[in-house]
């Protein structure tokens, strides 16, 4: 199956809750557009610490090392962290025109945050768009 965007990369469609979703037939649904893939793959690598993934240790923003505690210019130490994984993460960075990155974080609680993000796809002419809130 040729998926349209197919060099942004074909995944497994995971729901809101983080489990598998299955079409219609009851196979695993995998996304038909790779700016899915990408979107899922950039909420994982914000989502996971450097050494969760056995087999890539570097693999992983680090983003809950930011949340809790008093920290000064919070918001800009987050948006300077997904900003850096955007960048320089290679299964991102490689998929993403370069400086097109848009990132803006917003405080919602003590220990919550939205980020927002903008950012072209390799390829495309319309930008993806992702908002993503962070909590322990």
């Amino acid at each position: 199956m040729e998926a349209k965007n197919a060099h942004l990369g074909v995944d497994l469609i995971l729901g809101d809750d983080g489990e598998l979703v299955l079409s219609p037939s009851g196979d695993l649904a995998v996304t038909q557009d790779g700016r899915v893939a990408l979107a899922q793959d950039i909420r994982h690598v914000l989502e996971s610490l450097p050494g969760d993934l056995f087999s890539h240790p570097e693999f992983g923003a680090g983003l809950g090392r930011l949340l809790g505690g008093e920290q000064r210019n919070h918001e800009e130490r987050i948006a300077r962290a997904v900003t850096d994984a955007l960048v320089y993460h290679p299964s991102i960075s490689s998929r993403l025109k370069t400086n097109t990155a848009k990132v803006s974080v917003s405080t919602l609680g003590p220990v919550e945050f939205q980020v927002r993000i903008e950012a072209e796809p390799a390829g495309a002419d319309s930008p993806l768009r992702l908002n993503l809130v962070f909590y322990p």
